[in-house]
């Protein structure tokens, strides 16, 4: 439980500081490890292993806005 915690608190630090750089909507895929892929790829990730851990199939948000890419991450923390 102690991690899942910390999980949440990483990614609510990180995203608190990303959104003050990321524009509305980002290029995803535009340049290897810009911070709009690698975020989208660590939601990604979380969303699969959150499906698998329900049970239910993996379902994975697409090139969002920042403001979804927040909305993502919160909701797979809840």
């Amino acid at each position: 439980m102690r991690q899942i915690r910390f999980n949440g608190w990483a990614n609510d630090r990180v995203l608190a500081k990303a959104v003050t750089v990321l524009p509305e909507r980002p290029d995803f895929g535009e340049s290897y490890g810009i911070l709009a892929d690698e975020l989208l790829h660590v939601l990604q990730a979380q969303q699969h292993w959150l499906a698998v851990w329900r049970g239910e199939p993996s379902s994975q948000i697409e090139s969002p806005t920042t403001a979804e890419l927040v909305a993502a991450f919160a909701a797979s923390q809840a």
